[in-house]
């Protein structure tokens, strides 16, 4: 997919003037139960029409997409690949989320993950997160897991955050590339990689030693407990270790998404 372009927004008026072929211009503010996987913002749209462009079934743009240069290069681009697009009011894009940016496409493919291959791999990075219940910081920790290479993140199937709008929109093109397992137990998952050599290291203030002590090697699991309760004892006991994140204040704590980059930052330059 080509870069921004350097022209200045094209200015069109009146009615559908100046849309291609595959646009349909309709007007509808409800919300539209879809089948296939919702990705918002540019960010996170662009990313997947370059990543996997044969995905996208339809693109939807805010009614005045041409008065934006990043949607018109959206446009652009779809018409190009035959993409159809569809212009909608704001209320639309804000049913699926606040902050959308006025383009909104769906993806019948999403990132797929064998947790059972990974043990084929030397080294291996997974992130398992028990109970996080805030869509930004799922999106906040897919975005790091992207730009540091993690194989997979896990969660649970129930009381747990989704793979929502929002997360996506988050993400800024992560969703893309780190597939997001739902599992019924985290307990069960790690104790069947354990048997592939895995070693889970879960991430608590009341570790005894930092993160920065531990040596990394193979492949590692890092687990990360809910943004107000932790880590729930079962998944804690799983783990083989617990580390622990330096700070100035014992009785604050990171941002659970703050958290997780820091920690995977540790595991990942000693993986490297």
């Amino acid at each position: 997919m080509r870069g921004r372009s350097s022209r200045p927004p094209k200015k069109r008026s009146g009615g559908s003037q100046g849309r291609g072929k595959n646009d349909r211009s309709k007007d509808r503010s409800s919300h539209e139960e879809f089948s296939d996987r919702v990705i918002v913002g540019t960010h996170a749209v662009n990313e997947a029409l370059k990543v996997r462009p044969r995905s996208i079934i339809k693109v939807f743009l805010r009614n005045d997409w041409d008065a934006s240069e990043d949607l018109v290069d959206v446009h652009d681009f779809c018409q190009s690949k035959g993409i159809t697009i569809e212009t909608r009011k704001p209320g639309f894009f804000e049913a699926y989320t606040s902050v959308h940016q006025g383009v909104l496409a769906l993806s019948n493919e999403t990132p797929q993950v064998n947790l059972s291959r990974l043990a084929e791999q030397d080294t291996a990075l997974v992130v398992f997160l028990d109970g996080l219940t805030d869509p930004h910081n799922l999106g906040a920790i897919m975005r790091t897991a992207w730009l540091l290479n993690v194989d997979a993140i896990v969660v649970p199937s129930h009381r747990s955050v989704a793979v929502t709008p929002t997360a996506v929109k988050v993400a800024c093109g992560g969703a893309e590339h780190v597939p997001v397992l739902e599992v019924s137990s985290l307990q069960q998952e790690m104790d069947d990689l354990k048997q592939s050599g895995f070693w889970f290291y879960g991430l608590s203030h009341r570790a005894e030693k930092v993160i920065s002590d531990f040596e990394f090697t193979g492949r590692v699991g890092l687990v990360i407990g809910s943004e107000d309760k932790g880590m729930r004892t079962p998944v804690e006991r799983a783990c083989d270790e617990l580390v622990r994140l330096p700070q100035a204040a014992a009785d604050a704590s990171y941002n659970a998404s703050v958290a997780t980059a820091m920690a995977l930052y540790e595991v990942r330059k000693q993986l490297t």
